[in-house]
């Protein structure tokens, strides 16, 4: 399609009620003056083309200065140069009024402006037009009178009907209450090979003042004196020194009678705990709310009233597939889930709140939706839902945002991002990711509300079940009753100390070939049993695992990293599916596991067109606590060359081409709480020649310290990994967040200019999102800050990031979460790439993450071979995770003591970064 862009200021139609309608009113106590302050600079952003509220297309205007006629705001916009593609995101352009045709640049002055102003204001609408069609007549209609003989959509007998009614009145000047047409003007109209931007028209309104009509005098109003008094000055009292002394003298112990046992309460032990809803209990059709109903410390509160659901069983809520009326409530779990049964008989849109017991706060919350999407009672076009987290101040935390556009249809086919939503919006086809498979998620420290909010094009038949969330369960903890009177120094032991310790898995030890198997082989309380033997492999090493990229038989096992990973070579020998065990240490459970999986989906010998692999997490009890899936489908070809979902997959199923996410580059991760079985299997569809690396768990030690008493003994330390997370509070908007320790204990960044801090909604302006919300600056930036280099994004240059840590500290993880990256592309650049690197002290590569994508080589990208139309993928608000646009950068592995983050070919200059966090290792 060809993509023409214009904007209007103002309101065009008496039935509108989402743009305001701009109006431009002269002095009262001057006369009326046509050239209404032309020349007017401004920035300016245009929407998507046919995107408009009321036409096709919304112009946004912002950095207007306050002495002139304009404001800033959100106008009514039109096209008036066809076949130019381009659209302004954030540049400057001049604006004139049409009425001053002796002020205009040269190339607009002979424009006929009293026709194009007598369509705005006579614009015709054909009987059962929809708003798009009539949008379409009005911008004919105007191409018309520019001069294009050939427009885009053609000349309906309303757009001819509208020219016709402008050429018989020639000379049209608007009156008091009129539009008049003010130009956008940027880079002309009179070029071709070197015309990027489109200009366009808006539309403001003309008011004229009132004659004043003479008094005999006028008393002016009294004036009133607002009076500041300071507050009371502080007074701050001097406090008493305290002198601490040197060392500590042991004294031998001597008995001593005591009447009674003195009870000491050690300080609070803080410990993260996951928490997963419990739906058995309550029987179905019952509600599920009120405290603790089916989570301790959990409240959930409906529209109506949240009741439970089943599988299979009967209220039904929804069936999936559709075509299955037996399929009731398909993809709840066995134990059951929720809906607002009430609310979706009446086809209302939804609503949950969240709370929690009082003094209980959560850092994560998570629900999955099922079968959202694939029903449309209102006939929206637009869709959108979002689950929204508070603190105790009220405070917005986190957002989790769910939005896309269909027609305006009952049963939609068809998306802008989700292709045919009768399977992305269904709960048994759709893919993970996807409406109809949704997971809600939002993370955050003190969170104590959530609020899950359906708001236009709502489906009302939808269910949710896996409901968790993470709190931090504190508790103090008393020691034992003991006599003071004691002869003899006794040994106390206190209660055990557990904490969330994460363990990397060490390949480096084992010779490559040689099995890894057998508890603590690569990892202290780990075993690994496949169904062959897991042995040790390495990049660039025999024996070969599988060759990337494809056409270079010398890059043997390539992404495995340094230290080296694993496979069970005989399977792959055998050319048979792999399957995988991981069990731990008698006692010891896990809550997250994590393993990086290289170069599945480039090879099909089974000629399947369906492939499947799992991992699943159980507990103690055999019960399954967590899965991850990965499926999709290809032609039944042995080396597939496309799919539904990854594309080619002799590239996307490449260890070095794929991008992370896809098969070739896959992170296979479960979380829960209690986990003491992992199984990795590979079902229909399966490549034998893969390999894995980077594997890590986080478990929770505890270890009871015993300490002699009353003898004074020094502990010795006890090493724990910390996670730390940046702290970008203590810093103003605007200043320097560079140096050691800055924002986080032992951490330095160091950008290619000055690293600043940003906030949300404040200035400095790095970029808006949505793109035609010219007021919503820096959205997704969490309240307590980011970071960006303003020297780099005012300079149109590639960031470039470098972060290091103090002297003898190492890290095992790193991540930061960038925003806004690919819908501005000022190099006009085919290619795009961004790397993030990690290092140890030896300047060794230890990992890498990458984003890598092309498109065409225009300013605003509207496609791409991955990420669909980066106007959304590419946009801090609307882009999913793992999108360009909301982007979470990520590194892991040993002795991290440098990582680069850096931008190459097709930059973005307008991003920002926010939720920075790593991992310290111990020495």
């Amino acid at each position: 399609m060809r993509k023409l862009f214009s904007l209007v200021f103002a309101l065009i139609l008496a039935v509108s009620v989402f743009l305001p309608r701009h109006v431009l009113a002269a002095s009262p106590t001057s006369p009326f003056n046509t050239t209404l302050n032309s020349g007017v600079s401004a920035t300016v952003h245009y929407s998507d083309w046919l995107a408009g509220t009321n036409s096709t297309l919304d112009i946004f205007l912002s950095d207007i200065l306050e002495n002139t006629d304009l404001s800033n705001g959100t106008y009514v916009g039109w096209c008036i140069q066809p076949r130019i593609t381009g659209l302004m995101h954030g540049e400057h352009a001049v604006i004139y009024s049409s009425l001053s045709e002796e002020a205009l640049p040269s190339e607009l002055a002979g424009l006929p402006w009293d026709k194009i102003n007598y369509v705005l204001n006579h614009k015709i609408r054909g009987d059962g037009k929809t708003d798009l069609e009539y949008f379409e007549d009005v911008q004919t209609a105007i191409w018309l009178l520019v001069g294009d003989d050939d427009p885009e959509f053609g000349v309906s007998p309303e757009a001819q009907q509208m020219v016709d009614d402008a050429n018989a009145n020639a000379g049209f000047m608007p009156g008091n209450g009129d539009l008049v047409a003010f130009i956008v003007y940027s880079d002309g109209i009179n070029r071709s090979n070197e015309d990027f931007v489109q200009e366009v028209i808006i539309e403001v309104e003309l008011q004229l003042p009132p004659t004043p009509t003479p008094t005999e005098s006028q008393t002016p109003p009294p004036t009133e004196t607002s009076t500041v008094t300071p507050p009371p000055s502080e007074t701050i009292t001097p406090t008493e020194t305290v002198t601490g002394t040197p060392s500590v003298t042991a004294t031998p112990p001597t008995p001593t009678s005591t009447p009674s046992p003195t009870v000491t309460t050690t300080p609070e032990a803080c410990q993260p705990k996951v928490v997963n809803a419990d739906f058995s209990p309550v029987t179905v059709g019952q509600s599920v709310e009120g405290m603790g109903a089916v989570a301790p410390g959990l409240n959930i509160d409906a529209k109506g009233t949240a009741s439970k659901i089943q599988p299979g069983v009967e209220p039904t809520i929804y069936i999936s597939p559709n075509n299955v009326p037996t399929a009731v409530n398909a993809g709840i779990v066995a134990n059951g889930g929720f809906t607002d049964y009430t609310t979706k008989v009446a086809g209302q849109a939804h609503q949950y709140t969240f709370t929690f017991a009082s003094g209980v706060t959560v850092s994560n919350f998570s629900v999955r939706m099922y079968d959202f999407g694939d029903y449309n009672p209102t006939y929206s076009t637009n869709h959108y839902a979002s689950m929204i987290a508070y603190n105790a101040q009220d405070v917005e935390i986190a957002r989790h945002e769910l939005s896309y556009t269909t027609p305006a249809v009952l049963s939609p086919t068809s998306s802008n991002i989700y292709g045919d939503l009768q399977v992305s919006g269904d709960a048994t086809q759709a893919l993970p990711g996807q409406p109809g498979n949704w997971t809600w998620n939002v993370s955050g420290e003190g969170i104590v509300r959530i609020v899950l909010s359906f708001g236009e094009g709502y489906d009302p038949n939808i269910g949710f079940t896996l409901l968790s969330y993470t709190t931090t369960e504190c508790s103090p903890t008393a020691t034992p009753p003991t006599p003071t009177s004691t002869p003899s120094p006794t040994v106390t032991t206190t209660p055990e100390a557990c904490q969330p310790k994460v363990v990397n898995a060490d390949f480096s030890p084992v010779t490559v070939g040689q099995s890894v198997e057998g508890m603590g082989a690569v990892a202290p309380g780990l075993n690994i049993d496949a169904k062959g033997t897991a042995s040790k492999i390495q990049p660039g090493v025999e024996p070969t695992i599988y060759i990337s990229p494809n056409n270079v038989p010398t890059a043997v096992n390539a992404g495995i990293v340094a230290n080296g990973g694993f496979t069970d070579y005989t399977t792959k020998v055998a050319g048979q599916a792999h399957q995988y065990t991981f069990t731990f240490a008698s006692g010891v459970t896990v809550s997250n596991f994590s393993v990086r999986m290289y170069d599945f989906g480039d090879y099909n010998p089974t000629y399947s067109t369906n492939h499947y692999a799992s991992m699943i997490a159980y507990n103690a009890q055999d019960v399954e606590i967590a899965r991850h899936e990965l499926s999709y489908t290809t032609p039944a070809v042995l080396s597939p060359t496309s799919s539904n979902i990854y594309g080619d997959l002799q590239v996307s199923g490449d260890a070095t081409q794929a991008l992370p996410g896809q098969p070739g580059n896959w992170t296979w991760n479960v979380s829960g709480e209690g986990i003491v079985r992992i199984v990795l299997s590979f079902g229909e569809g399966y490549d034998p020649n893969i390999g894995f690396t980077l594997l890590s768990y986080t478990t929770t030690e505890c270890s009871p310290t015993a300490t002699p008493s009353p003898t004074a003994t020094a502990a010795p330390e006890v090493c724990e990994p910390g996670g730390v997370a940046a702290d970008f509070s203590r810093i103003t908007v605007g200043q320097s967040v560079e140096g050691m320790g800055a924002v986080a204990p032992g951490l330095n960044i160091d950008a290619g200019g000055t690293a600043i801090k940003i906030l949300p909604g404040v200035e400095p302006n790095i970029y808006i999102s949505p793109n035609n919300v010219p007021t919503a600056l820096n959205a997704g930036v969490v309240p307590g800050g980011g970071f960006t280099d303003l020297s780099a994004r005012n300079a149109v240059q590639a960031h470039q990031y470098t972060f290091t840590f103090a002297p003898g500290t190492s890290v095992s993880n790193f991540s930061v979460q960038m925003y806004d990256f690919g819908d501005y592309n000022p190099t006009f650049s085919a290619n795009h790439y961004v790397s993030m690197i990690a290092y140890n002290a030896q300047g060794v590569e230890v990992t890498r993450h990458e984003l890598s994508y092309t498109t065409p080589p225009e300013r605003s990208p509207t496609s791409s071979n991955i990420y669909g139309d980066l106007q959304v993928s590419g946009d801090a608000t609307q882009a999913l995770p793992g999108q360009p646009g909301n982007w979470l950068w990520n590194v892991s592995g040993n002795s991290i003591v440098r990582i680069v983050l850096s931008f190459g070919a097709g930059y973005d200059p307008n991003t920002g970064f926010t939720l920075l966090s790593f991992t310290t290792e111990c020495p």
